[in-house]
């Protein structure tokens, strides 16, 4: 009977390390493509800003700079897509592995009742609660990640590093679409995509606002250039901060969202806008919240 118990562990040894080879490899191949989506995602920023400025400054390579974030965005799809279906694969090898443990364990669990059982079946509760947490952390984003950011927070350090990366590329919010919106629809309409109440509402209510101005100013006999030049003012300060807006949105929330799957601490960025026609005072406020 020893000879067949020593049989059995030299083949939960033998598993063990091929195991921890396997796993280290997929792992590293797991790392290798969430560095490229973050790198892809620095580069993508950037190059909506310089985009952005090269828009504001009139610039005659706007159109080889749009070009360049199309191309990014679409690399930084692609290299989701490929760290998400290597993920899937590195969790599919880590349950075909426990159930061939599980299979070799089951001689010597009924000849010795050997401690290493119990601690598989701990190791494989702790997977099936990390499971559990990942579908309560992806309700909570579902139901808003500013109203349920402290609760994210607290259980974010349950979660391993492939399923923050997960959730981070499916919640992560974009600049480029809304900006778009924002600037030829205007009204507000790409931040309520977005999902940015506070600039919706803005840039809205100063659009509004200006067309309700020029039409006063225009209807009449005569053209009332105060009622006129108000109302351009108005709709200028609501168009401005519509193209803005998204790129300062995006970027608050993705780090947000960053900070709370991390379990740390958030910073946030606001832009408030300044006007006092009496001092002639125009112009925009930041506020940084630590």
């Amino acid at each position: 009977m020893k000879k067949y118990v020593a049989i059995w562990i030299a083949v939960l040894s033998f598993f063990s390390v091929s195991f921890a080879w396997s796993e280290k490899v997929t792992q590293a191949m797991v790392d290798a493509k969430q560095a490229e989506v973050t790198r892809l995602q620095n580069e993508l920023q950037n190059a909506q800003a310089d985009a952005y400025q090269a828009y504001a400054t009139n610039s005659s390579d706007l159109q080889q700079k749009q070009a360049k974030v199309n191309q990014l965005q679409s690399q930084l799809t692609k290299a989701q897509n490929e760290a998400y279906q290597t993920m899937q694969t590195f969790m599919q090898q880590q349950s075909q592995q426990t159930q061939q443990v599980q299979q070799a364990q089951v001689p010597v669990q009924n000849q010795t009742q050997s401690q290493p059982a119990l601690n598989q079946q701990t190791q494989q509760n702790s997977g099936s609660g990390s499971d559990v947490v990942f579908l309560q952390v992806k309700n909570l984003l579902d139901g808003g990640l500013l109203k349920n950011e402290i609760m994210i927070a607290q259980l974010s350090p349950q979660l391993n590093q492939m399923q923050k990366m997960m959730l981070y590329s499916q919640y992560e919010k974009s600049a480029g679409g809304p900006f778009a919106l924002n600037f030829f629809v205007g009204f507000g309409l790409g931040s309520a995509i977005q999902g940015d109440v506070g600039g919706t509402f803005f840039q809205l209510g100063f659009e509004t606002f200006g067309w309700i101005m020029i039409i006063a100013g225009c209807s009449g006999d005569e053209i009332k250039g105060g009622a006129v030049g108000v109302g351009v003012v108005s709709m200028l300060i609501g168009q401005i901060y519509g193209w803005i807006r998204p790129f300062v949105f995006a970027k608050n929330y993705n780090k947000t969202l960053q900070n709370a799957l991390n379990g740390g601490s958030t910073m946030m960025f606001s832009l408030a806008p300044i006007i006092d026609p009496i001092n002639e005072q125009y112009g925009f406020v930041a506020k940084l919240d630590l």
